[in-house]
């Protein structure tokens, strides 16, 4: 039997059962160096389920559970574990797995098998490293804690075109990371890695092209969509629970604002709203908060060093997230003392608005080696745009697997230890039913609209959007198009518009006098670069040395 070097799991319950206990049970039955690391007791209970011939580790959330044990039609067991330890048993995991709804990784250790399973989520927004090679087979959240079990680090070999894609664009593309042999898991995948022949298989339970388009006209489409938005964050919000929302003077936090407000009117939620002073973000959120009468905390990015706040996010992110964009990740020590969840917008303009529907040309068809050019240009090869999970003739799969997975997904990630993230954009129903529809209904924000001011106008009717200053009302072509036109104008005779932006790093690096004669952009992702692979005593631009 091949040794396995070490599995780390994070996020896992651990009250109900001694961790050493755990430990050893595990490490007498595989090797004297295999161990699973165990941290942050902040999730549910019975998140961890052990008998004598099989371990299952939950990490994270599923929202469905209910659903999956009170189906008449299912068979019935004491609980999910005994349910998913079944259609284990019986070599039907994909039935039960794909129809799960949360941001997870289960981990199942079979002792008898001397297998080990590992699942991700259907999004992938759980991230899951691993490490494989000839003699090692090690699994963790965390690029850092597999780097950890490494007695020889000249085994590490830093991968020169990772390093150049980050610093195009402040995030990685597709699987990549910073080292050979070190991927991020797929979505929506199953590994199974067999200890005496040291064999790692793989495959999808479920890929985009499960979702089949449908005939349906468009208003009939707004009220479903509406109504499966309304259970998707419904299914992630209890008033029993201290649950937040960050509010920005975007639509997607809004909107979750404004489906809570309607379903229980009595409610008095917390908002919490980072930016400058008078930036449109605080100022939209206050006429939110106000008009509801919830309680509404302000954070504001004035005269802070953001330098040294997001040094310690930096490894919490494995340095690949630009810590320019970690936006107000300085203030989740404070927000914890009045909530341990917070409802995201996370990629709202995404699935309902087609934002990455930029031209009618991407309309209804499915990426291509062009389109991922257009995105990625030469890095496209690395964007895993051929990928059998994202056959679909939507374009948004492709750009959630990469942007979305692997930059604004990363701030979940900085401070997961901290406070759980919730999704509603991502709900499976959601998705199934907006990606069924075509691309025509979503773009240009048609069916997003169209659905605000219908059922939701109170807070969309005469209130701005950041992005364009302006209401999403039957006014909003004509105004939005005769205000792009007016600010081209300004810009060319060289008049300066007050900034809308919620931070305006130009002038905090002055204040701390320094002047990067290379760029804002380039200075934050080299000094992201160099913060991280300091720990590993490593020079990201010259890694030989």
């Amino acid at each position: 039997m091949n040794k396995i070097s070490g599995g780390c799991i994070t996020n896992v319950n651990t009250s109900s059962v001694d961790i050493e206990n755990k430990y050893q049970l595990i490490k007498s039955e595989f090797s004297e160096n295999s161990f699973i690391y165990y941290n942050n007791l902040s999730l549910p209970e019975n998140n961890l389920y052990i008998t004598k011939e099989i371990i299952i580790i939950l990490n994270g959330e599923i929202y469905n559970y209910d659903d999956l044990l009170l189906n008449p039609k299912a068979e019935k067991h004491e609980s999910f574990f005994t349910l998913l330890e079944f259609k284990y048993r019986n070599n039907d995991l994909p039935s039960i797995i794909n129809k799960l709804d949360g941001v997870f990784n289960i981990i199942i250790i079979d002792k008898l098998k001397e297998e080990i399973i590992l699942i991700t989520d259907r999004n992938g927004l759980k991230l899951l490293y691993i490490y494989f090679d000839t003699n090692h087979f090690l699994w963790s959240n965390s690029v850092s804690e597999l780097i950890t079990l490494f007695k020889d680090k000249n085994k590490l070999k830093i991968k020169p075109s990772s390093i150049e894609m980050f610093m195009q664009f402040g995030y990685l593309l597709g699987n990549q990371t910073y080292f050979e042999n070190i991927i991020l898991t797929n979505p929506a995948s199953i590994y199974n890695y067999k200890f005496k022949n040291n064999i790692l298989d793989s495959f999808y339970y479920w890929t985009w092209d499960k979702i089949k388009p449908q005939k349906i006209d468009f208003e009939t489409a707004t009220v479903q969509a509406s109504e499966l938005f309304n259970s998707a964050v419904m299914n992630r919000f209890s008033e029993k629970e201290r649950i937040g929302i960050s509010l920005s003077g975007g639509l997607d936090s809004r909107f979750i604002v404004s489906a809570i407000a309607k379903n229980i009117p009595d409610y008095k939620g917390f908002l919490h709203t980072f930016g400058l002073h008078n930036c449109l973000d605080i100022k939209i959120a206050q006429t939110i908060a106000n008009k509801l009468n919830w309680h509404h905390k302000l954070y504001f990015l004035n005269n802070l060093n953001l330098i040294d706040k997001r040094e310690k996010m930096v490894f919490q992110t494995d340095g690949m997230f630009d810590m320019q964009h970690m936006h107000g990740l300085e203030f989740i020590d404070d927000l914890k003392n009045y909530i341990d969840i917070n409802l995201n917008g996370y990629a709202g303009e995404v699935v309902m608005g087609g934002n990455y529907l930029k031209s009618e040309n991407y309309l209804n068809k499915p990426i291509n080696k062009d389109i991922a050019f257009h995105f990625y240009n030469d890095y496209y090869l690395f964007s895993e745009f051929n990928n059998r999970y994202i056959e679909t003739n939507h374009i948004d799969p492709y750009i959630l697997m990469n942007r979305g997975r692997r930059m604004a997904n990363m701030p979940f990630q900085a401070n997961a230890e901290i406070l759980i993230q919730r999704l509603p954009f991502m709900d499976n129903k959601l998705i199934d039913f907006v990606y069924s529809l075509p691309d025509e209904f979503r773009y240009n924000n048609k069916i997003y609209f169209h659905m605000l001011l219908k059922y939701h106008k109170e807070l969309f009717e005469n209130i701005p959007w950041q992005h364009t200053e302006l209401p999403i009302d039957k006014e909003y072509s004509l105004k939005f198009n005769f205000f792009k036109y007016f600010n081209k104008i300004i810009s060319k005779i060289g008049i300066k518009k007050q900034s809308k932006n919620y931070i305006d790093y130009v002038k905090y690096l002055e204040e701390f006098d320094i002047k990067p004669s290379y760029g804002v952009e380039n200075f934050f992702r080299k000094l992201t670069l160099k913060l991280y692979f300091e720990k590993f005593e490593i020079n990201p631009f010259n890694p030989q040395n």
